[in-house]
């Protein structure tokens, strides 16, 4: 379920134009800069900024990335959450899933960005190919 925001602009002459974000009209899709440039020790396997579609809009993007020298899904993990701490997302490790959300920014109220990537390698997906399992995979969407 989407969403529902409610936007009231006043103009010059008193009008009062109210807008409902029912079409994701108010929502940022997650951009690149938001995990790129990697450090030299981690390399981008993929990405995509829409591969689930949602409802109002909303798109989760993925990134598939993979340790750049060769090391373990447990170290590569690690790496990975320092460097988007260093990039200001505030994730926090959460059953096995390190997960966090921070505002977009902008004039206007935009609806904040979430991230969540799996400590362990997870459940298979019905989509193909899946990525090796020492790859993670990061995701970014709306809230």
């Amino acid at each position: 379920m989407g969403t529902l925001a409610i936007v009231v602009l006043l103009c010059g002459c008193g009008l009062v134009v109210v807008g409902f974000d029912g079409d994701g009209r108010l929502r940022f899709p997650a951009r690149d800069d938001e995990v790129l440039p990697l450090p030299t020790s981690l390399h981008l396997v993929s990405s995509v900024t829409c591969a689930d579609g949602g409802s109002s809009g909303n798109c989760t993007a993925e990134f598939v990335v993979m340790a750049a020298d060769g090391a373990d899904r447990t170290t590569t993990v690690t790496r990975l959450v320092e460097h988007l701490r260093s990039r200001r997302w505030p994730l926090q490790p959460e059953e096995g899933v390190y997960r966090g959300s921070r505002e977009t920014g902008g004039i206007l109220n935009w609806t904040a960005h979430r991230m969540w990537l799996h400590v362990d390698v997870e459940p298979a997906k019905v989509r193909q190919p899946a990525p090796p399992p020492e790859a993670v995979v990061l995701y970014i969407d709306n809230l």
